[in-house]
């Protein structure tokens, strides 16, 4: 057993290596927040950098009192913002959708307080022509105030639309006209425990427990089922003790009659990696 040991402490380097880019990741967006063309306090013209639209463009409405009294505080983000009085705001990115994936999509609508009152939006995330998901316009931001919409999906491996092009579609809906700030594009791993399987899959599937029902399975979020030394019922951390328990009882083992089997959730009747990622990836106080 000894012997392995150097070996495995060169896994535990490359794991950690990984699990520090297994945060949100930004996705790339020209002129996320809409601030070019520079306009000058209450500018406006009928293009967007980095956008398409062809009946809006960039303005800079100012607060309050500056510019017909459009917005109580003036933009979410910057100085500008994207309006459109009738057709819709798009871009084509030059990520692809890919699988395993949690996509985040979050937008700042805006709704005028002067005029032309927005009526109705949607936000939309694409993948080539393909919707994967939008806001079908769930958020009333008061007149002259903005509302964060947030727009999710998960993308499994047999998805169709795989490799294709992601697209953001900010779309108006009926009359007045619909503004928006602050696009970002993040995503985070939708396989944390990386069986291949999507977490939310996992989960309906019962091979992965979400005692708290946030959508993520608990071996992934420190739960404490890494917390196994000392036996029988940890310290309340997760640290070398319990790295150490898993070291020393490497190899395979009866299922449920080994304390170290903890990965996947309820343990696979071997002692590996998996078990050794579930403690690392845990590591620190049980919350």
């Amino acid at each position: 057993m000894k012997s392995a040991i150097p070996a495995i402490f060169s896994l535990i380097v490359i794991a950690m290596g990984c699990e520090a880019v297994m945060g949100d990741q930004p996705v790339a967006i020209v002129n996320p927040g809409f601030e070019e063309p520079v306009m000058s306090l209450c500018g406006f013209n009928n293009s967007i950098t980095g956008w398409t639209v062809t009946s809006g463009g960039v303005w800079h409405p100012g607060a309050f009192s500056q510019c017909l009294h459009s917005f109580l505080n003036g933009p979410p983000e910057g100085a500008q913002v994207g309006y459109t009085n009738g057709d819709n705001i798009s871009q084509v990115l030059t990520a692809t959708l890919q699988p395993l994936l949690k996509y985040k999509l979050t937008v700042q609508v805006g709704r005028r307080a002067d005029c032309c009152m927005m009526q109705g939006y949607k936000v939309q995330l694409l993948a080539g022509t393909t919707v994967l998901a939008e806001d079908p316009g769930s958020l009333n931001p008061p007149n002259g105030t903005w509302q964060l919409s947030t727009v999710t999906f998960a993308a499994p491996t047999n998805h169709p639309a795989l490799g294709q092009p992601l697209k953001i579609i900010l779309l108006h809906v009926g009359g007045g006209q619909a503004d928006f700030d602050d696009v970002h594009l993040t995503t985070t791993t939708g396989d944390c425990n990386t069986n291949g399987i999507l977490d939310s899959i996992d989960i309906a599937n019962g091979t992965s427990q979400d005692v708290n029902g946030n959508g993520i399975p608990d071996e992934c979020e420190g739960l404490c089922a890494a917390d196994i030394a000392p036996q029988p019922n940890g310290n309340g951390v997760v640290n070398v003790d319990d790295l150490l328990m898993v070291i020393n009882n490497w190899g395979p083992c009866a299922p449920g009659s080994c304390a170290a089997d903890i990965a996947p959730a309820g343990g696979n009747g071997v002692v590996n990696v998996d078990d050794l990622l579930a403690v690392i990836n845990a590591w620190g106080p049980c919350p």
